[in-house]
């Protein structure tokens, strides 16, 4: 499963996956473990972000 986001902002920005305990892979960013899930910090205006299949 994949998901694309596209901030559009000249800042930094992230999302917090909530209730997610790990990610395949990101493209454009980096994803760290949080204490709601997990933090994917964007490293541009976009992301990709790839679950692991259960």
């Amino acid at each position: 499963m994949a998901a694309q986001f596209a901030g559009g902002a000249d800042k930094p920005w992230n999302v917090l996956l909530a209730g997610v305990d790990s990610v395949a892979r990101v493209e454009g960013g980096a994803a760290a473990e949080h204490a709601h899930g997990i933090l994917v910090r964007a490293e541009g205006p976009q992301i990709a972000i790839y679950l692991e299949d259960r």
